[in-house]
């Protein structure tokens, strides 16, 4: 098949599914494939490497069949693996990533994969790294610049990790696009990188945990930590109900902060700053909160 071919076969599989941003899909490729070329691999051997036109669209937003079901790949524990480990380094970009409990001695990892998009796992000491791995070149590149069109709609792999419940595990996290849940956690420190996928952390024990976010809102409840809690983002939310802590310190430039704190006002040392409305509070306290913003709102309150 050639180059022009493949991509009217290809226009016609996004119009199928009435894509809006046809023309930008379209010049992605054949930007791709011209670059391919130019390093030397025949034209033919890029489309092929390509696979369908059906399959792109499927990867990029889901499968067209309404009634397919998601079938994970479940990881053989090995001891020498997944026993033992004391922090996960995980590194995707369009997984929908989901944290649970469980009780077992080992980490166990489940995912569903397709042939251009898996999870490598290694293992190096005590640190278990997850990454996700693109099997066609420019992959995973095609999914960062096309975020930006199709914000909450490439994320269409998911991934569940099962973690020992008696073991407090280091967690740092970067998940470009894809979401993330975390629910009932024990854990050490747990830092989150992302650029639009959403948090759900729920009901979790950590000695402190710090998020960094571009666009992604970060939806928290119940969460007690032992150590400091640090949100910064541009224009991602922080809607957190009831959080316990001695050190809060949250920066954001056009997100909103809805903050539940579980303790006294009179407890707490509060510092907070909003540029275009020039809002300044401080007090003295046991409890630290600080909040920083340049355009977005600030709703605060105490438990008690």
């Amino acid at each position: 098949m050639k180059r022009n071919e493949y991509l009217e076969t290809l226009r016609r599989e996004l119009e199928s599914r009435n894509i809006e941003e046809i023309e930008d899909i379209l010049s992605y490729f054949e930007e791709m494939i011209s670059d391919r070329v130019e390093n030397g691999e025949s034209e033919e051997e890029v489309i092929v490497s390509l696979g369908s036109a059906k399959k792109i669209v499927d990867s990029l937003f889901g499968s067209s069949d309404k009634e397919k079901q998601i079938k994970y790949k479940e990881t053989e524990v090995l001891d020498d693996i997944y026993t033992g480990v004391r922090k996960i380094d995980l590194q995707v970009n369009t997984y929908h990533i989901e944290f649970i409990a469980d009780d077992t001695d080992a980490v166990r990892v489940e995912f569903d994969e397709d042939e251009y998009t898996s999870l490598k796992i290694t293992r190096n000491n005590d640190v278990l790294k997850i990454e996700q791995e693109d099997s066609v070149k420019g992959f995973d590149q095609l999914f960062t610049s096309l975020s930006k069109l199709f914000v909450g709609k490439v994320s269409s792999h998911r991934a569940k990790i099962f973690l020992p419940e008696n073991e407090i595990l280091d967690m740092h996290i970067s998940d470009v696009n894809g979401d993330l849940d975390i629910h009932n956690i024990v854990a050490g420190e747990i830092f989150i990188e992302t650029i639009n996928g959403d948090m759900e952390i729920e009901r979790c024990r950590c000695g402190k945990m710090k998020i960094k976010s571009v666009n992604g809102d970060a939806d928290m409840k119940d969460i007690v930590l032992e150590g400091s809690f640090r949100g910064e983002s541009v224009n991602g939310d922080f809607d957190i109900d009831m959080l316990k802590c001695e050190d809060i310190d949250i920066h954001t430039v056009n997100g909103d902060v809805d903050i539940l704190v579980d303790g006294s006002r009179r407890d707490a040392d509060i510092r907070i700053h909003k540029i275009m409305k020039d809002t300044n509070i401080s007090g003295e306290g046991r409890i630290r909160l600080h909040i920083d913003t340049v355009s977005g709102d600030i709703d605060w309150d105490f438990s008690r």
